[in-house]
C-alpha cells in the first residue's frame, strides 16, 4: 500500500531512476527561525541509496542559492551551492561540468541519530547528471513551488 500526502516542491532534479528534491515543511516547524528562513525536507534517490532528512536552510543563503541557479541555467557555466544551517544535515552543488553545459547535482543530507551509547550520524552522498531544461524551474521563487501529491 502507498502512503501519499500533498507537498511543494521548492526545487527538484531527476535522471531515469535518480532524483534529488527539497520539498517545503508544513507551518509547524520545530523550532522558531527568523522569518525568511525556511524549514525543508531534502531527499535523495541515487545509485540504489536514498534518504531523507528534515532541516533549516537559512533565508539569505537560499536567496543566494536561486540567483546562482539562475545565473547558472543563461550561462552554463560554473556552480550554485546550497548548505543547511547544519552543514552535516545538506551540502548541495549544481555545477556546469563540461563546454557543451552539461550539468551534474552532487551533495550529501543526513542527520544525527541519538542511540543508547551515543550518537550516530547517516548520511546519503550523491551525484548524478540531469537534463539542463530542470534548471529554469529550479530557479524559481520557493514559495511558488507547485504542489504534487507524493506517493511512496
Amino acid at each position: 500500500m502507498q502512503h501519499c500526502r500533498h507537498a511543494t516542491i521548492m526545487l527538484r532534479f531527476h535522471d531515469r531512476n535518480d532524483s534529488f528534491a527539497l520539498e517545503l515543511v508544513g507551518p509547524a516547524a520545530p523550532h522558531p527561525h527568523p522569518v525568511g528562513d525556511t524549514y525543508v525536507t531534502a531527499s535523495v534517490a541515487s545509485a540504489g541509496f536514498s534518504g531523507s532528512c528534515n532541516l533549516w536552510v537559512l533565508g539569505s543563503e537560499l536567496e543566494q542559492f536561486r540567483a546562482e541557479l539562475r545565473r547558472l541555467d543563461q550561462e552554463r557555466h560554473g556552480e550554485a551551492r546550497l548548505a543547511g544551517v547544519d552543514s552535516r544535515e545538506l551540502t548541495l552543488v549544481v555545477r556546469a561540468i563540461d563546454a557543451f553545459g552539461h550539468l551534474r547535482v552532487e551533495g550529501r543530507i543526513g542527520g544525527t541519530v541519538a542511540c543508547d551509547h551515543g550518537d550516530v550520524h547517516h548520511g546519503v552522498q550523491f551525484g548524478f547528471e540531469f537534463d539542463p531544461s530542470q534548471l529554469r524551474s529550479a530557479g524559481q521563487n520557493p514559495a511558488a513551488g507547485r504542489g504534487e501529491e507524493l506517493c511512496r
